[in-house]
């Protein structure tokens, strides 16, 4: 993800003063959604809405 982050940055697509440190932060923000732990989370009906709003607010905050 640090390296997506870096791309990023050096496209001029995303701005962050510490590409590792905010790939952390992506990668702790999107954790319900990849980490089995959640897993029975994931047949909540409300959890598709859930993710649609960090995919529009992930990319948003990293925008240059």
């Amino acid at each position: 993800m640090t390296r997506i982050i870096e791309d990023g940055v050096a496209a001029g697509a995303f701005s962050s003063d510490d590409p590792a440190a905010t790939a952390r932060a992506v990668f702790h923000t999107t954790g319900r959604f990849h980490d089995p732990r959640y897993a029975p989370e994931w047949k909540d009906p409300r959890t598709g809405a859930d993710f649609a709003a960090v995919v529009d607010l992930v990319p948003r905050g990293l925008r240059a």
